[in-house]
């Protein structure tokens, strides 16, 4: 018990330093022809603006049930990744490691490639990546790592994805609208709403049970809204 609880209290500490290196690469990350002037938790400082006459990006955090997402794809480009919970499947370029669907604990950087949340709940990460730990375990080569992963989570976190269009029904929870100066101009509250999020960039996080998303993007509609 008290290895795991030790391993609990290493992954979570990580996963803060993640979060932190990917504050600090979204305010360099660019992403669908877009640079972005700044990022912080919980506030955003809107994306610089586009040409004249293109929808401006404003910031967003939606926070609904996991299972809005199920299903749903996106793009991740040189960013990092982590996941805790059961393993059902790990590659590392020719390796394929054997689990049995035991507990595990997974970190990523300089990963390119897609992240999907399954209709059954799982998320897989697939492309490259400069390195992929696994437990205590790390793989890395002079170059890049080619790696299949399936995590049934308990927890994750992956910053940078994006996607062009990403449609929705949450059941629970609230979108909101956020300026410029950090502050939130506006808040929806959602009962199975369907949404429509346009030019979406941000991190994407599920943390005891609750799905987060946390961005920028160039609109948002919902059954009784449009922004």
């Amino acid at each position: 018990m008290a290895e795991e609880h030790q391993k609990r209290s290493h992954f979570k500490m990580v996963l803060a330093i993640l979060l932190l290196l990917g504050i600090f690469g979204l305010l360099v990350y660019s992403g669908s022809g877009k640079n972005f002037s700044g990022f912080a938790i919980g506030n955003f400082i809107d994306s610089q603006r586009t040409n004249s006459g293109q929808p401006q990006p404003f910031g967003i955090i939606l926070t609904t049930e996991a299972s809005a997402l199920y299903g749903r794809s996106f793009n991740v480009d040189n960013s990092s990744f982590s996941a805790e919970g059961t393993c059902t499947s790990i590659r590392v370029n020719d390796l394929k490691i054997e689990m049995g669907d035991a507990a595990c604990m997974i970190v990523s950087d300089s990963f390119t490639g897609t992240f999907t949340y399954s209709e059954s709940g799982s998320v897989i990460f697939s492309g490259t990546a400069g390195s992929i730990t696994l437990n205590s375990d790390k793989f890395s080569s002079t170059s890049l790592v080619n790696i299949q992963v399936e995590v049934v989570p308990k927890d994750f976190s992956v910053i940078g994805v994006t996607t062009k269009n990403l449609n929705l029904t949450a059941n629970s929870g609230n979108i909101q609208k956020i300026g410029k100066d950090g502050s939130v101009k506006t808040i929806s509250y959602l009962s199975n709403t369907v949404l429509d999020i346009s030019n979406l960039v941000g991190r994407v996080e599920l943390s005891t049970g609750e799905l987060k998303v946390t961005g920028t993007a160039t609109s948002v509609k919902g059954d009784d809204f449009n922004w």
